[in-house]
């Protein structure tokens, strides 16, 4: 037998391949099928025929098998891009699905996974549909989107089929007879229209969807839409046309395109496409259904968003996204207020073997929906839940929902007592922290309770996530409550220590060692509640709120740890109408602003030992003059926080009330005009009128030439006070821009003329100011230094003194250059500015911005602080990973003989450098050379490049930076 097989082999093996080797060997342009067809089948004949009369019929199976297989694979081989042949399409299809498709696919999942694992949901709001992720997330699946689009790619490349050209269809022809019949045919086609470009395979168009689904997961909505757009127009007689149409509607919903969306939706189900619409697999129609549900979503008009939900929710069959569509259903009815089918829907969630955390909230949700004896029976419930430990981290969830059921009983101390359980219970959930402390700020805040509302409103800014959709209300409510906070203090602090001055020095001893006491005890309370594992941190408001009136009147509970408390909220300048964005144009220079209250309320931190009774002697103003200041430190804090809650509260009543106890305890103060006109306004505002004419009649009668009282009688007066502000501003323009121009000798006559001309001149310090920069850019240098002097001793309490000595001593160790560089850098601000600066804005103008231009994107590192080499590897590597298709460059360079740049480039415009700058941030851990601190990074311009190497001042660009791309 073997023999036989050994004889075939060395005698007839180079006959049975020769025809083989001569007929199916691919030709250089893979086109055997075209050529020599013909002459295949006969070799393949003969070779089938040699092998019956070698081997008789016993082995004739085998060698047909093998012969087969030969040919097959010598077939797949030619299988041309270029012929819509049966085997063609056969081979392409296979080839296409089974490699490079099947691996971008899967690789399109692993990045969705990952993504999906990184992206916690928030039952605290109305879950997503479709989980997307954040800005920052999807940079983390870049790697897996790059793969699954280049396996993409690969498949459209190489299996693509396209048409032959004309011109070899023209070499057939002419070869081929019956020359009439092909014309006739040929008028037929060319009636029929001209044929696609590229014709239709299974996996070609799925690719180009695939593309853009990962683009779309990317963020890079240009891209994905143009992958889609392709799709839909290029095979929109395929079923493929309907999830590409779709998906242009995910990607405008993205964008906040929401009418580009609406119309992609309305065409999908359009009359003309009704018939094939029908014929599409029940997942289309869900897509379709659960898209248009996201749709309204996103637009906040969930009533609309339940009737495709619901559908969405009849078509899908995946069991974890039916039971997610279900929950968000519920949630949906629960936001229309509509309960009974909010619980019904929450029970169906229960039903569907959902994850713990989603039965978990489904449960805590149904209380939302319950009255009456379903209340007791969910409270009940509740209840039950807080003794199985199994539930010790849905705890404070469970608190926050019994406080709920207490408040629709109207029971406010529970809610109260429920929702501090609910802090003190959670562990790692800060947003459900943050969202009691949210509830407790509000109920003080409605009473009112100021200062404690504020202190809750603190403590939920600090646990809850920015991207909190009413993130932005609480830190307003907590910066307007911060000031009558801090405005309170001085006054409790200042009527304290001017009851302590008015007793005798035994009394005072004595008092001062019960403060001490207090300090002592305190101190010992919170040791305790620090050594204890379920320390509360919201005991010490709890505690605050409950100490009765000595809260505020005790000076050591407002100075202990008081200048941690000014670290912490710092201090900002009030103004009347502070909300207003052009203040100047509706406000009076009538009277003094009130007087910053930094450095006084320095006199209120005890520097001393806190249990030393000498510490705070100190405070106390035993003297006339101490005296003084400390009632203009109250004066000061009883108008300013009139205005709060005037202008931030709208509070017409206390407002009222604190500008008539500053009148009532200093009825002579310096605000007193002010005071009267703003309480004359708001008893107008409250129908007041007979305490709205009384203090009208006293403005008139004691301040009969004031601007105030001018504006009663004249309505149009502030018209005519806005104009004269404008006059004097223009004329300040045009001598600043003669500056500017170099005419220096007409800025320093218009300056001098400003006097004259306007006798109220606000502007006086500016001009005082730009009259000795032109001094100094006209005439010598004693005459500029002069100049300065002058300003400084005019105006001592204005900026333009800071800017003025500053000069004055960079004259004095740069006198040798400075007509070269001093007066080259010296700048002043526009009349509206908030400050004259000389030194960095003035140097950022060396820098240009044009965003649309080429950019590169820099990292400067010390040179002692890393491996430069290893550095650079380590950004290419992560270009590679995250950024393949960029094709970006690295290198690097000194900046100095101490430090080192990494180069990256070229993006096409600042938004592309932003992206990479921000990938860098959101996955640092990829480049592990990188030195945690010391370095600096950012994007610039091709242009402004240069500039900064040549410069070298990188705090410079960096304030350029990051005015212009990090907030512009």
């Amino acid at each position: 037998m073997r023999g036989g097989i050994g004889v075939v082999k060395q005698h007839y093996s180079p006959l049975i391949m020769l025809p083989l080797l001569s007929g199916i060997v691919p030709s250089p342009k893979y086109n055997i099928f075209a050529t020599n067809k013909l002459y295949l089948v006969i070799a393949f004949g003969f070779t089938v025929k040699g092998i019956v009369q070698i081997m008789g019929r016993s082995h004739i199976s085998c060698y047909l098998k093998a012969a087969c297989f030969v040919l097959l694979i010598s077939a797949g081989l030619q299988c041309s891009t270029r012929k819509d042949a049966v085997i063609n399409r056969a081979y392409h299809n296979m080839t296409g699905h089974y490699n490079a498709y099947f691996n971008g696919i899967e690789s399109f999942k692993q990045g969705k996974a990952k993504l999906a694992m990184s992206d916690k949901d928030d039952y605290t709001t109305i879950l997503p549909l479709f989980k997307y992720g954040t800005e920052s997330s999807s940079k983390t699946i870049y790697p897996e989107m790059d793969n699954a689009i280049l396996k993409a790619s690969k498949v459209i490349k190489r299996h693509e089929i396209k048409p032959e050209s004309a011109s070899s269809k023209k070499k057939k022809r002419k070869k081929k007879k019956k020359r009439k019949k092909r014309k006739k045919k040929k008028k037929k086609k060319g009636k029929k229209g001209k044929k696609d470009e590229s014709i239709h395979k299974n996996w070609i168009d799925d690719s180009y969807l695939l593309m853009g689904k990962a683009h779309f997961y990317k963020r890079d909505y240009a891209k994905a839409l143009e992958a889609f757009e392709y799709v839909s127009r290029k095979y929109k007689k395929y079923p493929i046309k309907f999830p590409a149409m779709i998906w242009i509607a995910k990607t405008h919903i993205e964008q906040n395109h929401f009418s580009l969306a609406q119309t992609m939706i309305d065409l999908s189900e359009d009359e003309k496409n009704q018939a094939a619409l029908e014929k599409q697999p029940r997942k289309v129609h869900a897509l379709i259904a659960a898209t248009k549900a996201d749709f309204y979503m996103k637009q906040q008009a969930y009533g609309q968003a339940i009737k495709p939900l619901i559908e969405a929710i009849a078509l899908t069959k995946k069991r974890k996204v039916r039971v997610r569509y279900t929950y968000i259903l519920a949630q949906l009815y629960q936001q229309q207020r509509d309960f009974k089918k909010a619980s019904r829907n929450f029970l169906e969630v229960l039903k569907m073997n959902p994850s713990y955390e989603m039965a978990f909230n489904a449960q805590i949700n149904r209380a939302k929906g319950m009255s009456g004896k379903d209340t007791k029976e969910i409270q009940r419930e509740l209840e039950r839940m807080l003794n199985d430990e199994k539930n010790s981290d849905y705890f404070d969830q469970v608190y926050y929902a019994l406080a709920n059921l207490a408040q629709r009983d109207g029971d406010m101390e529970k809610v109260v007592l429920y929702l501090n359980k609910s802090i003190r219970a959670s562990r790692s959930n800060n947003h459900q922290k943050g969202l009691a402390y949210v509830r407790l700020g509000n109920i003080n805040f409605a009473i009112p309770e100021y200062t404690i509302a504020e202190a809750y409103y603190d403590s939920a800014k600090s646990n809850l996530n920015p991207e909190y959709e009413l993130y932005g209300e609480i830190v307003d409510k907590k910066n307007s409550l911060k000031d009558i906070v801090k405005y309170l203090k001085i006054i409790a602090f200042e009527d304290s220590v001017q009851r302590l001055a008015r007793m005798s020095d035994k009394e005072r001893r004595k008092a001062i060692k019960g403060i001490i006491d207090d300090v002592i005890e305190e101190e010992r309370k919170k040791k305790a509640a620090d050594a204890s594992p379920k320390y509360d941190p919201s005991a010490s408001r709890e505690i605050a709120s409950s100490g009765g009136s000595w809260y505020f009147y005790n000076p050591t509970a407002l100075n202990f740890g008081y200048t941690e408390f000014s670290k912490k909220w710092g201090e900002r300048k009030l103004e009347d109408n502070w909300r207003r964005k052009n203040k100047r144009s509706v406000s009076f220079d009538i009277e003094e602003e009130p007087d910053s209250l930094d450095e006084d309320l320095s006199a209120m931190e005890i520097t001393g030992d806190l249990k030393n009774v000498d510490s705070y002697l100190e405070l106390i103003p035993t003297t006339r003059l101490k005296m003084q200041e400390s009632e203009e430190r109250m004066i000061d804090a009883y108008y300013n926080l009139g205005i709060v809650y005037k202008e931030l509260m709208n509070d017409k009543k206390q407002a009222a009330a604190t500008f008539e106890e500053l009148l009532t305890r200093f009825p002579e103060n310096k605000y007193q005009l002010s005071s009267y006109y703003q309480l004359y306004r708001l008893f107008l505002s409250m129908n007041n009128m007979p305490k709205a004419n009384y203090y009208k009649n006293a403005i008139l009668k004691e301040f009969p030439d004031s601007d105030y009282a001018k504006l009663i009688m004249n309505p149009n007066y502030i018209k005519q006070l806005e104009a004269k502000k404008n006059k004097l501003e223009n004329y300040y323009s045009d001598t600043y821009r003669a500056y500017i121009a170099g005419q220096y000798p007409v800025v320093i006559g218009r300056c001098e003329q400003s006097d004259s001309l306007f006798k109220q001149n606000k502007l006086r310090p500016k001009f005082s100011y730009l009259r000795a920069l032109a001094i100094g850019k006209h005439q010598d240098m004693t005459q500029f230094e002069a100049a300065l002097k002058d300003v400084i001793a005019k105006f001592p309490g204005d900026e333009v003194k800071v800017e003025a000595e500053e000069t004055l001593a960079l004259i004095a160790t740069l006198k040798t250059r400075l007509q070269d560089s001093l007066i080259e850098g010296d700048s002043i601000s526009s009349s509206s500015g908030d400050s004259v600066t000389v030194n960095t804005e003035e140097k950022e103008e060396i820098y240009s911005l044009n965003k649309t231009t080429t950019h590169y994107y820099v990292i400067i590192v010390p040179d002692t602080a890393v491996n430069i080499e290893d550095l650079k590897r380590e950004v290419s590597d992560f270009n590679a990973k995250f950024f393949r298709f960029k094709k970006l460059r690295t290198s690097n360079m000194l900046l100095n003989t101490e430090m080192h740049i990494i180069l990256v480039k070229n993006f096409g415009d600042s938004s592309n450098g932003i992206d990479y700058f921000k990938s860098i941030r959101e996955n640092i851990t990829a480049i592990p050379a990188l030195p945690k601190e010391g370095y600096q990074q950012f994007i610039i311009s091709a242009e402004n490049f240069p500039v900064l190497y040549k410069d070298k001042e990188i705090d410079v660009y960096l304030a350029f930076f990051q005015k212009n791309y990090m907030e512009g």
